[in-house]
């Protein structure tokens, strides 16, 4: 999970200083958005590796009780609130917002995922079971779906955007 935090780090910061170099022209920031639509890609590469890897070799992190709870309550935080920022930024039709959202709401989901594995290992069975394993495979595989899904909406998002620039600049 560190190669994931590490690139998700550095995809906030390229989105960030994209979002806020005021001498990218509209174009030059529809094709950064596309190209942090394609690092995307690579960052649900990495989970898909990571969820493997956790799913596989069953390596799931037990917390004490109070810490398993705290983490949840905070995991929900995130989710709440990243859902909140995406659909304001979908209101204000703002491709550069939208995208950080999209990053931020992709990370939420990823913690959910890891809450989970997390909640199997501290209060589950100390065997771990089929429909855990089950479960956990499911979760993964539709978290995978959902993020692939995000990451191509913006890609297509964004090639609009540019096709419709392109497009008003020849008229």
């Amino acid at each position: 999970m560190s190669l994931y935090y590490i690139t998700l780090g550095l995809l906030k910061l390229y989105a960030f200083l994209v979002k806020k170099n005021k001498n990218y022209s509209l174009l030059k920031q529809f094709k950064a958005n596309r190209n942090i639509d394609y690092l995307l890609f690579l960052l649900i590469i990495i989970i898909g590796f990571s969820i493997y890897v956790s799913i596989v070799y069953g390596i799931n992190t037990k917390h004490i009780d109070i810490n398993m709870i705290t983490i949840a309550a905070y995991t929900f935080y995130k989710v709440i609130i990243a859902i909140i920022n995406l659909t304001k930024a979908k209101k204000n039709n703002e491709t550069s917002m939208y995208v950080f959202r999209s990053i931020n709401i992709i990370d939420a989901l990823v913690s959910l995922f890891n809450l989970e594995l997390s909640m199997f290992a501290c209060f589950g069975t100390n065997k771990e079971s089929y429909s855990q394993h089950l479960t956990n495979i499911i979760a993964g595989f539709c978290l995978s779906l959902i993020l692939i899904g995000i990451s191509i909406t913006i890609i297509v998002i964004s090639t609009k955007k540019i096709k419709a620039f392109a497009k008003n600049i020849q008229n």
